[in-house]
């Protein structure tokens, strides 16, 4: 609950409340000194319906419940403007660059005025970007120039002390803080000159929250103008309710701005991606550096300890007001630590759980698929980590653990394994090292998985300083790889230095083989061979696969499981490559309307199917909307185009046929997300012409049709000729609830394969198990457990200039993009791995129900079988309902126990013994046997030193003999790589040497040595 000052009062307000408005005035003057009131600030209070008067703003109370309407803003405590408002009611101008425009969200009238007229979007408005007290463009850089006008001087100058820009952010809408904001002054409007950057200035007043309402402010400037210009760099969305400038000391009239000149239209320099990147590199670190300090200033520490750790702080802080320089070119990633001063805030961070009784590393762990940014610690000073997997043969499933490194410097550790089939470096799994990338509607997520290098024996990873690495350990078990069993092994993470941590891990693979072919189609609209991709050019990472990286994204769908990859966009009137007809001549047909020309060239088409043999579909975005009523001269849905136009499709499935892929599995999409009467009718045109002609394409539409429509003669048409019905899962089902579900089940009776895509959020915006892993457990629920489904996502490479591995920069729009893109690779992401683990999920309840039915069909009664069809009845709506991140994860073990309790291979395939070679099985159970005889301290002392006489023994070393100098040789020393390596000898006894080399680093002896 909010604690009213001491001196806070309400005011009931009634007309014949005569001193209303005076006390008003005394409640801004003299009941909220700065020291009273934390981090709140009214933003709006309308009074003009009641008294007739406009009132500006009042600033620093807590909470005030006048008339009902409130704001809450967050701003830090000692933040108090310099001076006046000079741009109250002041006129001004927005200027766009890039691709930004008008937003129907929140445009109205009053966009002319609602930048300076003192007033705010009120709190329970928490969404500013779709109120119409706001001002908004979508995407670009945006200027607002506020003409402050002659003043009382008549020349036009003024003072100018600091600013306020009042925004908002929300993850879901994909809307974020904006990356820069630089603030210009001018004279006369046409020579601009760098006042500062709002976004790393106001971080010296609190960082803002990670989505909410924030004023970027700062009373720091020291400028002079008549024209004030805020540039932001949209972050997919730019909105304001309230723009301030504040008037500064006399003095600063009487010199120029001292930052660089931007002429006349600075916007423009913001679209420069070398411009902006400096500035945007810069921001992050100050707004991490405040967010470190909050961090500090939370933890138990003595008033010395915190002193001196911010002031060790506040010493970086003038360098991280500064621009960045660095490489930012398409292979740069924005992920942290950003450089050597971001790593020092984050060290300082460490030393603060140092010094707050953390050890140095420990072992953590939180559901694998929450988000992890770098502030985030280990609950409790403890160290008891444990994991655990438990899966099929011939499946994939992930578990992670965080490690943390509180010392000073960053650290390098090898990852092995021990007591696991495989050895210390298993076949079966990768370990991948989570990264912190900076996201475009989020501070950070350790979201992309990068795989770990291998060293002898196991994996390498760093772990920067202040910060806990997350890793993710990736199981892909193979038909027999490990074998079934249970197995009790440990993670070793040996850090440099000698620091060691082990984390137990069982591994229980089970006897149950999971199906290679899954029930589940899955495609994410790839788009890699669609339209003119191949020739786009490689540089600045703007949309789509760049041509260095397509055959690594074949690849990785391949690995991932993807089965069904799309080609997009085709169009058949403009002569793209697919299905490949380049010419406009007309289509000519023999009298058995076969086609005689043109004559169409299938060298593309073969190509992508050539590429992806594993496929099970071949998904095709034949889009028509460029000319749906016209093709080559004809009228679409005449006799004379049923003719021609099926001559070709023909002539197609002919070829399909010779080079052996089964026309069949050609899935064609005609028109995206139809839900017009002219898209829907039209539609149903091209489907029929098609199907006339090759009735073994199969047909799909994305639906959203409106629950107004669901019985449109023509709606029902469409969904009759289509073979799978995929449905927008947010908006064309979600949204209608039980009615969508009965609608879309005649579908489903009817034969249809049903399913969902989903196309309206990014990684940036949601998590990953509502909306990525979850889509397959809903896909069960349209599909009622059906053989096959369908699941498909937008989209595997639409970034709209807003590239996975740098969000930083801005200016763009929502970026789609799943999995990390890069000039030559592609890296997978929690939210790419969910969508399979979601696929599997529905291959356990499918085996599940079609187990429990073949033992019906057998005779088989009892109870296990009543429980597990339960199970299958009841537990994917407890999932769907579910808010706990764990939710698929223990419905999906609940369905495997029951799998194994009902599988007889399964409960003859649980090993009492490990799988072993008849020698090792034997010193396994005398292991065992000893094990059985030390239940003390005293009984393992007693073998220790039973052991220690044994060896020395059997080396003749009892006695041992007198001890001699060792005369150390050390020679040859040679610098290598961040380490030294050289010669080394010492006399073990008198005349006999021990020779080898000693590699060692800058800080302590390398484990690798």
């Amino acid at each position: 609950m909010i604690q009213k000052p001491e001196n806070y009062r309400e005011i009931a307000y009634s007309p014949e409340n005569t001193t209303f408005f005076s006390t008003l005035v005394q409640l801004r003057c003299y009941l909220t000194p700065p020291q009273t009131v934390p981090k709140y600030i009214l933003a709006s209070v309308r009074i003009r319906e009641m008294i007739g008067y406009r009132m500006r703003p009042l600033r620093r109370v807590l909470v005030v419940m006048l008339l009902g309407v409130a704001a809450s803003q967050t701003v830090a405590d000692d933040w108090s403007p310099p001076g006046r408002n000079l741009a109250l009611n002041k006129p001004y101008e927005i200027v766009t660059a890039g691709k930004s425009g008008p937003s129907g969200w929140s445009e109205d009238k009053g966009d002319a005025v609602q930048l300076t007229d003192g007033e705010y979007v009120p709190a329970k408005k928490s969404l500013m970007h779709v109120s119409n007290a706001a001002v908004g463009r979508f995407g670009g850089t945006v200027g607002v120039i506020i003409d402050l006008g002659a003043g009382e001087s008549g020349d036009g100058v003024y003072s100018i002390g600091g600013v306020s820009y009042s925004t908002s952010s929300n993850a879901l809408s994909g809307i974020g803080w904006p990356p820069v904001i630089l603030v210009m002054v001018s004279d006369d409007g046409e020579d601009y000159r760098l006042a500062g950057e709002l976004v790393s200035l106001s971080a010296e007043f609190g960082p803002p929250p990670e989505e909410g309402r924030h004023r970027f402010v700062t009373d720091k400037l020291q400028a002079r103008g008549r024209f004030v210009q805020l540039v932001i760099q949209a972050s997919v969305y730019m909105s304001s309710d309230e723009i301030e400038v504040y008037e500064g000391k006399p003095e600063f009239r009487a010199r120029s701005t001292a930052g660089m000149s931007l002429g006349a239209k600075p916007v423009k320099y913001l679209q420069d991606h070398d411009h902006v990147m400096p500035l945007a590199v810069s921001a992050r670190i100050a707004t991490d550096l405040a967010r470190v300090r909050q961090q500090i200033e939370g933890l138990s520490l003595s008033t010395v300890q915190q002193a001196q750790l911010v002031a060790e702080l506040e010493r970086l802080r003038p360098l991280a007001l500064k621009p960045q320089p660095g490489k930012y070119g398409p292979e740069y990633r924005a992920v942290a630590p950003l450089n050597a001063l971001h790593a020092k805030v984050f060290a300082v961070l460490g030393k603060a759980y140092m010094a707050a009784g953390y050890p140095a590393h420990q072992a953590w762990t939180v559901n694998r698929w929450a988000r992890l940014t770098p502030f985030d610690a280990p609950p409790a000073k403890s160290d008891d980590a444990a994991l655990s997997v438990h899966l099929m043969r011939n499946e994939r499933r992930g578990e992670a653990v965080n490690l943390t490194n509180y010392s000073r410097v960053e650290r390098k550790a090898k990852v092995s394994f021990s007591g696991l089939p495989g050895g210390s470096r298993p076949p079966y799994l990768t370990v991948r090292q989570a990264e912190y990338v900076a996201m475009s509607t989020r501070f950070w997520d350790a979201d992309p998985l990068p795989v770990a290098d291998t060293i002898g024996g196991g994996w390498r990873i760093d772990v920067p300083a202040g910060l806990s690495r997350q890793l993710w350990l990736d199981f892909r078990t193979e038909d027999n790889a490990p074998k079934p069993g249970t197995y009790n092994g440990t993670m070793h993470v040996s850090f440099v230095g000698g620091d060691r941590v082990n984390v137990p891990l069982t591994l229980k693979v089970s006897a149950i083989k999971m199906p290679t072919e899954k029930a589940v189609i899955s495609g994410v609209w790839d788009g890699l061979h669609g339209g003119r991709r191949r020739d786009r050019p490689v540089g600045i990472l703007k949309n789509g696969v760049p041509a260095t990286c397509v055959q690594p994204a074949i690849e990785h769908m391949r690995q991932s499981g993807i089965t069904a990859p799309w080609v997009i966009p085709v169009w058949w009137e403009f002569n793209d490559a697919w299905p490949a007809w380049q010419t406009r001549e007309p289509v000519v047909c023999d009298a058995q309307g076969n086609l005689v020309s043109p004559t169409p060239d299938y060298s593309a088409f073969d190509e992508w199917i050539a590429s992806r043999p594993e496929a099970q579909y071949y998904a095709m975005y034949c889009q028509i909307t460029g000319s749906p009523t016209k093709w080559r001269g004809l009228e679409v849905g005449t006799a004379e185009f049923n003719k021609k136009f099926g001559a070709l499709m023909k002539h197609w499935a002919a070829h399909m046929r010779q080079i052996g892929l089964d026309p069949s599995r050609v899935v064609i999409i005609v028109w995206d997300e139809p839900n017009k009467p002219e898209q829907v009718r039209y539609t149903n045109v091209w489907v029929k012409a098609i199907k006339a002609a090759v009735p073994e394409f199969k047909f799909f539409v994305d639906s959203i049709v409106e629950r107004k429509d669901y019985n449109d003669p023509d709606v029902m048409q469409m969904f009759d000729l289509m073979d799978i019905i995929v449905v927008g899962r947010w908006y064309g089902f979600k949204n209608y609830g039980q009615a969508a579900i009965k609608y879309y089940d005649q579908w489903r009776r009817k034969g249809k394969i049903m399913g969902f895509y989903s196309c309206s959020h990014n990684p940036s915006e949601v998590e990953s198990i509502d909306y990525y892993r979850k889509q397959q457990w809903d896909c069960w629920r349209i599909n009622d457990g059906g053989a096959m489904s369908w699941t498909g996502f937008w989209n595997y490479a639409d970034f709209r200039g807003t590239p996975p591995w740098n969000q930083l920069a801005g200016g763009g729009r929502r970026s789609y993009a799943i999995p990390y893109i890069g000039l030559d690779s592609v890296t997978d992401s929690k939210h790419w791995l969910a969508i399979f683990e979601g696929v599997n999920d529905y291959q356990y309840l499918l085996m599940l129900k079609n187990r429990v039915k073949a033992l019906r069909d057998a005779g088989r009664k009892d109870d296990r079988i009543a429980a597990a069809q339960k199970l299958v009845d009841e537990l994917p709506q407890q999932v769907l309902k579910s808010k706990n991140l764990d939710a698929c994860d223990q419905a999906r073990l609940q369905v495997l126990d029951a799998l194994e309790a009902l599988d007889d291979d399964a409960q003859a395939a649980a090993p009492t013994k490990p799988d072993l070679p008849d020698n090792e099985l034997q010193a396994f159970e005398k292991l065992q046997a000893l094990e059985a005889t030390l239940t003390d301290q005293a009984a393992w002392q007693k073998r220790v030193q039973a052991n220690r006489t044994m060896m020395l023994t059997a080396m003749g070393l009892s006695p041992l003999q007198a001890r001699t100098l060792l005369n150390v040789i050390r020679h040859s020393r040679r610098e290598m790589d961040g380490y030294t390596v050289e010669n080394v000898a010492f006399e073990s006894e008198p005349g006999v040497f021990v020779a080898g080399k000693w590699a060692k680093t800058g800080e302590a002896d390398a484990w690798w040595a």
